[in-house]
C-alpha cells in the first residue's frame, strides 16, 4: 500500500452479507462509490466535514447496488456489491415464542432479556445462518429460584446443533428414541427420558394455569408428531 493510499482493513465480514463471498478479510477498502475512505474509517461529508464510515452507510438502502474498491494482495479490485439488511442475532421485537417441556421453558434470547443474561459477550456473536436464534433456558418451573440451568444457551439437541427455537421444538417433537439430551453452553448436560419427561409436560402445565406446550407459532410448525 502506497503512502498515498488511504483505507480501512477489513478484520471481519458479516457472514450473512452479500459482501460474504466477494470481500474477503484483510481487504482494504479503498473507496465505496468513488468516495475516498480515510485511515481514520472516515469518508468526506458536506464542506470540510467528515463522518465515520458505518454511519455513512446507514444513509443507503437495502437493495442499492454499490462499487467498492479494494486493495487485495497489492492489487486493487472493484467489485459490484448489492446491499441487504442486517440480520441480528439477537430480536428485539417479537411475539411471545416459548417451548416448554417437562419443567423446562425454552425461549429465544432476545436484546431487552440481555442486560440479565449472564454472559454480556453473547451481544458480540454474528449469526451464521438465516433466522439464527440463541435459544436459551429460561426457567424451570418446578424448582423456581432454585434453577441449575436457568439462563443457559442450549447447543444441541441429541447431537444436532440447535438453530433456532422452531428447530429445537421440532427436534423434540419428531424424538423417538428413548432418551433426550441437551448439551448446554459450559460442558453441562441434560438427559430426560423421552416418554416420562413428554407425559410429564401436561401435567405441570396444567398445575401452573398453562394453555399450552407451545406458543401459537410454534404450534403450527408442530401440528404432525412423527412419535
Amino acid at each position: 500500500m502506497s503512502d498515498e493510499m488511504t483505507g480501512a482493513l477489513i478484520n471481519q465480514i458479516y457472514p450473512l452479507s452479500n459482501a460474504h463471498k466477494i470481500l474477503k478479510e484483510y481487504d482494504v477498502i479503498l473507496a465505496i462509490d468513488d468516495v475516498p475512505i480515510g485511515n481514520d474509517h472516515s469518508v468526506p461529508f458536506r464542506k470540510e466535514e467528515r463522518v465515520d464510515l458505518e454511519d455513512w452507510l446507514c444513509l443507503k438502502r437495502p437493495g442499492e447496488t454499490t462499487l467498492v474498491k479494494v486493495l487485495r494482495d497489492g492489487r486493487e479490485h472493484v467489485f459490484n456489491i448489492n446491499l441487504n439488511s442486517k440480520q441480528p442475532l439477537l430480536l428485539e421485537k417479537f411475539l411471545p415464542s416459548y417451548y416448554i417441556l417437562a419443567s423446562f421453558v425454552f425461549v429465544p434470547l432476545s436484546a431487552k432479556f440481555l442486560p440479565s443474561y449472564k454472559c454480556s459477550c453473547i451481544s458480540d456473536r454474528k449469526p451464521r445462518k438465516a433466522s439464527e436464534q440463541v435459544v436459551i433456558i429460561s426457567e424451570e418451573l418446578e424448582w423456581g429460584n432454585f434453577s441449575i440451568f436457568e439462563n443457559f444457551e442450549v447447543k444441541k439437541v441429541n447431537g444436532v446443533e440447535v438453530v433456532n427455537l422452531k428447530h429445537l421444538s421440532e427436534l423434540i417433537e419428531k424424538c423417538c428414541t428413548e432418551d433426550l439430551r441437551f448439551d448446554l453452553e459450559q460442558n453441562k448436560v441434560i438427559v430426560l427420558n423421552t416418554k416420562s419427561a413428554k407425559e410429564a409436560t401436561s401435567s405441570i402445565i396444567e398445575r401452573f394455569g398453562i394453555p399450552s406446550a407451545m406458543s401459537k407459532d410454534l404450534q403450527r410448525t408442530n401440528s404432525g408428531r412423527v412419535c
